[in-house]
């Protein structure tokens, strides 16, 4: 999701890494070095070893040492938070939205639990169409209609055009796994689409970018459980529609989206950005409270 790792991580890094004895460098946020070799990513090759079994791999991989030097490092990075308690996701090597999130809180930037008291916002999306039944946004309501949060049977819904994760795009993604309710509803969305987005249209809209739908996890800035739990949300283009951006600055806020959002709200589903304006990258079979 980022293109570079924040100075303030790197220092993060090498303070650990010298508080282990791995590391004689400046504490200065500099990873890579010119026309030599970087003391810091050696470092983070040999603290990574002994952890190698807290990395998550790709489907294609068989070992964590064939990641970019880059990689490794959000990879050991993404440990160190974990180590602290933070909520981050998979220890991938990627800096997706669980990290942004979880990094943001590290260096302070963004308050906990915000989400808990964002004032409602007047609604501009779905007006009450709910054609599917689908349940409002509370923890009975959900588990009631979909079963217990993280214990949900998923199906995995075919995607008519070419998509790949969005913070890792030589990932391509097939199928996208949704609560098996929603699935039906999901084809119809996914195919009304594919018919109304051309190819050009999907990658330049960032409609090829995804962020991911099933996730056990909290919602990030508040303390309950996020909808992605009940395997009944999807997010999209995560990179330009970010948490607390609004319709100012989402992408998917622009007016060439607008059938896009129509195409979801003819089915009930319900976008965060168009109810609340922020998380523009969230849609969500559930009615938004």
């Amino acid at each position: 999701m980022r293109h570079d790792i924040p100075a303030q991580a790197i220092r993060h890094i090498q303070s650990n890494l010298k508080s282990k004895g791995l590391y004689s460098g400046a504490i200065d946020g500099i990873r890579t070095v010119r026309n030599g070799i970087s003391q810091t990513d050696k470092a983070i090759n040999l603290a990574l070893a002994p952890r190698r079994t807290e990395l998550t791999l790709k489907s294609n991989e068989s070992s964590y040492q064939a990641w970019t030097e880059k990689r490794k490092a959000v990879g050991y990075f993404q440990l160190l938070l974990k180590d602290d308690g933070r909520e981050v996701g998979a220890a991938d090597g990627f800096w997706g939205p669980q990290t942004d999130t979880a990094y943001n809180l590290f260096i302070g930037q963004t308050a906990p639990d915000w989400r808990d008291n964002q004032d409602n916002r007047p609604p501009s999306g779905s007006g009450g169409s709910n054609p599917n039944n689908w349940p409002l946004e509370n923890a009975s309501s959900l588990t009631s209609f979909y079963g217990s949060p993280c214990q949900v049977p998923l199906v995995r819904v075919p995607v008519p055009w070419d998509l790949k994760l969005a913070w890792d795009k030589s990932t391509r993604v097939r199928n996208v796994s949704i609560h098996e309710k929603c699935a039906s509803s999901l084809k119809r969305v996914f195919d009304e689409v594919a018919d109304t987005y051309n190819a050009r249209e999907i990658s330049e809209y960032g409609l090829d970018l995804y962020g991911g739908s099933y996730n056990c996890r909290k919602k990030r800035g508040g303390s309950s459980m996020s909808t992605h739990s009940w395997g009944m949300a999807i997010d999209w283009d995560p990179q330009r529609n970010r948490l607390k951006w609004g319709a100012n600055q989402a992408f998917l806020a622009r007016p060439e989206l607008e059938p896009f959002w129509d195409i979801w709200e003819k089915e009930g589903w319900q976008s965060l950005g168009r109810e609340k304006n922020y998380d523009w990258m969230h849609v969500q079979a559930a009615i938004i409270t």
